[in-house]
């Protein structure tokens, strides 16, 4: 079992493949129009300096390693909070599946079908999750993405690579260990709101390399 990779039915829907490609434009547009924004330029700033590396971030031309890739994507792709959002888990899924994803296909070879069947496999992995483990009394106090985004990333990432059943076992309970992300700024104003998406594709990437 620990040398198979996981398993995953083929997409065959037309519909879907569609629906995962429109996500994936959708968090692009919400990436590049928020670039600007005071928060994405302190985080871009931040890691172009400190964590500079080979992958790019979609619509900047800085190289940074692959953590530092998906929160800066996360984090910049959530800043204006209008990006898809899956209703009964209360998730945004694409601004924390995406940044992941790209951030790691960019050092191996991908195909774009495995690319899109590892999206399809991370917003149902991260939506199921959250719908089981996310209430309306601790989304009081924790931001769902926070707590399902980590581990339906890392899922979907272990998948693209072809990790095998053991690692992305490992990956996953990594994963599940950074889950965080308090709720509070809606009631104080705070700004961190923006780095919860990325953090949570940063955790998910650093998980699946450590497996």
């Amino acid at each position: 079992m620990g040398d198979r990779g996981l398993q995953f039915p083929e997409i065959v829907s037309e519909e879907v493949n569609q629906k995962v490609s429109f996500c994936m434009m959708d968090f692009l547009a919400g990436l590049f129009d928020s670039l600007y924004l005071n928060q994405s330029q302190q985080i871009i700033q931040v890691c172009a300096i400190e964590s500079a590396g080979d992958v790019l971030v979609p619509g900047l031309p800085h190289l940074m390693t692959r953590p530092a890739s998906a929160l800066v994507a996360g984090t910049v792709g959530h800043g204006l909070l209008q990006e898809d959002m899956h209703v009964e888990s209360t998730c945004h899924i694409g601004v924390v599946i995406f940044p992941c994803l790209f951030a790691l296909a960019q050092k191996n070879k991908v195909s774009g079908r495995k690319f899109l069947q590892s999206v399809n496999l991370g917003y149902q992995a991260m939506a199921k999750l959250g719908m089981v483990i996310v209430t309306p009394e601790n989304s009081r106090s924790f931001r769902p993405l926070g707590l399902a985004g980590p581990v339906g990333a890392s899922l979907a990432a272990a998948y693209m690579l072809d990790l095998t059943v053991d690692q992305a076992c490992n990956a996953v309970n990594i994963a599940s260990n950074t889950a965080a992300g308090l709720n509070r700024w809606p009631i104080d104003g705070g700004a961190e709101v923006y780095l919860h998406a990325g953090l949570a594709a940063q955790n998910a990437v650093l998980s699946v390399l450590l497996a």
